[in-house]
């Protein structure tokens, strides 16, 4: 067969491979982004019915597209297609029968890409349409769970005296020139409780003139909540005012007013404009004072408001706050003391899940055999709470900016209350393209996304640099978490196993991500031969605690472009993954010799390898061997590393980089972290746009050789 043919049906598949598709895909992602920027008031029910259906459009078109590229000859097991004179004549016969029927199907592929197109631009027009419809009110504005069912009113306010009491001088302080006071912090944290203790309070009574407390939610009507304030200023029922004006409501209320003191509570305030427009009529530059609450750090910030973020209550308040709501401020039986404080600790001081978990603990049993219980999750207790505020939270993720929903259900990969160091993260995201195309910087652009999430109250700061400018770490409260997983779940973004149940073939079906949280199940034999119903699925990430014991990992996954193992202990680098040729990303634990074959995967950017630690070979290699010469002894890696081209990530702190031959190199090599004895000219020359480097030097008991790093200014471009 002709070589020209061979490469002209390689274009061919090379456009098919997934650029026309996500052109389109891409250009949704972008009209989301821009539409974030815009005002809330967006219909979003209709816009996540809309993203449903292009998610589901492109993830078959995805499959059936790289799907056919894997059956394309070229990744067929004989290898290079050009090397006919090494092949038998009979076997290229039965290669060109295989690619000539390849061929046959390309029509039908592009016929599948021209209908996908239509239907993606007929559902942007769509968008396009209903970011220009006015939102009418929605029916399911503002949950509020009932008192009774929580412990009563005053349950909320344990922990948060000292602020109670700055907020309240800074309120009565006239002469302060802070007009607008904001409370800022996650759902269920105490913010409306706060703001009501305050409110509620003789002294604030008796200070201010009027006084009024409105309840916004993320959908309201501007006129309606004019009107509220009228009708609570004037002391009438609200329905004199429903039908007047916007402009005679405000008018009406700036002459009441005028040169008296009053104090106007805007309670979970959701958009900088409701905000502005609502403040801009008030006369607050005499003697009023407006005290807002709000989960979004853009509206706390607003009108130079003085701002105050409500923390979680520490371990001691969260326990007060449980035994009270639990024995009704009774005593506590002292045996209960030690466990209830584990229950407590577990609640991660969000007092909404401490009041939950209360309500279910007076249900049942105060022994201290079922306490334990909860404590282990043998009970069901924590589960029903994070289901009994879930309406509570959803919000915060319903009325998160579309762009930013993917970025936030990725943390869901992550265990229960999982530090996540931010770095992993980000290089997670760029694999599994989740940043939009037109981003020049992308882990300034990801960095930018975990602040999002964290001044919309969903993600949770663990560790910042020196400055408190960067984000080192972060993490989900458990609650958060829950949801996060439940609703990643629904839209089959994400799957996370954790128990026999969860591998079900229903639920691992069209799933794209697995997320094996618990490494035990690849020893179960019905979760390991569930595993092939997720055949669809792009990664698998273990991410449960390392497991002793070696398990056999689930390899005939063939779309995988994730797969990180670290956690999992392999005996030897398992050939199974050189046929997983769409691979981005892969961390794996093993003990043995990389094979050469790994050079088959030419699309790997990240390659994280690391090896269990052998405490008896070690002592019994040092025996045999001299210092020197076991310092040296590291794995090495083959010489075909040079030939992956594609590679950004290598992190092989215990095996080591051969020196290149015939002038190869890695351009696209950015971050290296590598044993010490790899750090020689040559490799160094071979990678000339790292930008960053981190060595691993293996100390020995009885010293090694001064190790000489003089070469490291080869590498100018790090930074």
């Amino acid at each position: 067969m002709d070589r020209k043919v061979i490469r002209s049906d390689w274009s061919m598949v090379d456009a098919l491979n997934g650029r026309n598709y996500r052109e389109v895909d891409w250009s949704m992602i972008n009209l989301l982004f821009d539409s974030s920027k815009s005002k809330r008031s967006i219909n979003r029910r209709a816009i996540g019915a809309l993203d449903a259906q292009i998610r589901d459009t492109t993830w078959k078109l995805e499959d059936v597209i790289q799907s056919h590229v894997l059956s394309f000859p070229l990744f067929h097991p004989l290898g290079d297609i050009f090397s006919f004179l090494e092949i038998e004549s009979g076997l290229i016969n039965e290669y060109i029968i295989e690619l000539e029927e390849h061929n046959k199907n390309s029509d039908t592929m592009e016929q599948e890409i021209h209908s996908f197109s239509k239907t993606v631009n007929m559902l942007e027009k769509e968008y396009i349409a209903e970011l220009c419809t006015p939102l009418h009110r929605e029916e399911d504005e503002t949950v509020v769970l009932p008192a009774d069912k929580f412990g009563g009113e005053n349950s909320i306010v344990i922990g948060l005296f000292d602020q109670i009491e700055q907020i309240r001088n800074e309120l009565l302080d006239l002469q302060s020139g802070n007009q607008v006071v904001s409370l800022f912090g996650m759902a269920g944290i105490g913010k409306t409780r706060l703001a009501r203790e305050i409110y509620q309070d003789q002294i604030t009574v008796q200070h201010f003139d009027y006084t009024a407390w409105l309840s916004i939610g993320p959908s309201n009507e501007m006129g309606d909540i004019l009107a509220d304030i009228v009708s609570q200023i004037e002391r009438k029922p609200i329905d004199v005012y429903i039908e007047e004006d916007r402009y005679t409501l405000a008018m009406f209320l700036q002459r009441c007013l005028q040169g008296r003191r009053f104090l106007i509570v805007l309670d979970d305030i959701w958009s900088i404009e409701v905000c502005d427009y609502l403040i801009g009529w008030l006369p607050i530059h005499g003697n009023g004072k407006v005290l807002l609450t709000t989960r979004l750090e853009e509206v706390a910030i607003c009108q130079n408001a003085s701002f105050h973020q409500v923390p979680f209550l520490d371990h001691e308040d969260s326990w007060n706050l449980l035994w009270r709501n639990v024995f009704g401020g009774e005593s506590f039986p002292p045996q209960l003391e030690k466990v209830g404080r584990k229950i407590a600790e577990l609640c991660e001081g969000l007092p909404l899940l401490i009041l939950a978990v209360a309500s279910i603990l007076c249900e049942f049993e105060k022994t201290e055999e079922y306490w334990n219980k909860v404590v282990v999750k043998q009970t069901t207790t924590f589960t029903d709470a994070y289901e009994m505020i879930y309406k509570v939270l959803i919000s915060s993720y319903e009325y998160l900016p579309q762009h930013l929903k993917p970025y936030f259900l990725y943390m869901g990969v992550f265990p229960q209350r999982c530090v996540i160091r931010l770095s992993k993260l980000i290089d997670l995201w760029f694999v599994e393209d989740l940043f939009v195309p037109r981003v020049k910087d992308s882990e300034d652009f990801a960095r930018g996304c975990m602040k999002g999430l964290v001044s919309n109250s969903l993600a949770i700061i663990c560790k910042q640099s020196y400055n408190n400018t960067i984000i080192k770490s972060c993490k989900l409260h458990s609650a958060y978490w829950h949801l996060c997983i439940k609703e990643a779940k629904r839209i089959k973004f994400l799957l996370v196993l954790n128990k026999l149940a969860d591998a079900s073939e229903d639920y691992l079906e069209s799933q794209r991500r697995l997320a094996v949280q618990n490494n035990v199940l690849f020893g179960i034999k019905e979760a390991y031969d569930c595993m092939p119903a997720a055949s669809t699925a792009r990664s698998l990430l273990c991410t449960g605690e390392d497991h002793q014991y070696p398990v056999p990992l689930c390899l005939n996954l063939t779309l995988l472009k994730v797969l990180d193992a670290l956690s999992v202990r392999l005996y030897e680098f398992p050939e199974e993954v050189m046929k997983l040729l769409l691979l981005r990303y892969l961390s794996l634990t093993h003990n043995g010799k990389v094979p050469s074959s790994i050079s088959k995967l030419q699309n790997l950017q990240f390659l994280i390898l690391s090896q269990h630690h052998n405490i008896k070979f070690l002592k019994d290699s040092m025996q045999e061997q001299s210092s020197n010469q076991l310092l040296r002894d590291s794995t090495c890696l083959p010489n075909e590393i040079w030939d992956m081209q594609q590679l950004k990530h290598l992190r092989i702190p215990k095996h080591k980089l051969p020196d290149p031959s015939n002038g190869t190199n890695l351009p696209n090599l950015f971050t290296l972290y590598v044993n010490a004895h790899s750090c020689t000219d040559d490799v160094f020359k071979s990678i000339p746009n790292l930008k960053k480097l981190g060595i691993s030097i293996d100390l020995l008991p009885d010293g090694a050789e001064t190790l000489s790093l003089e070469n490291i200014g080869i590498l100018n471009q790090l930074v």
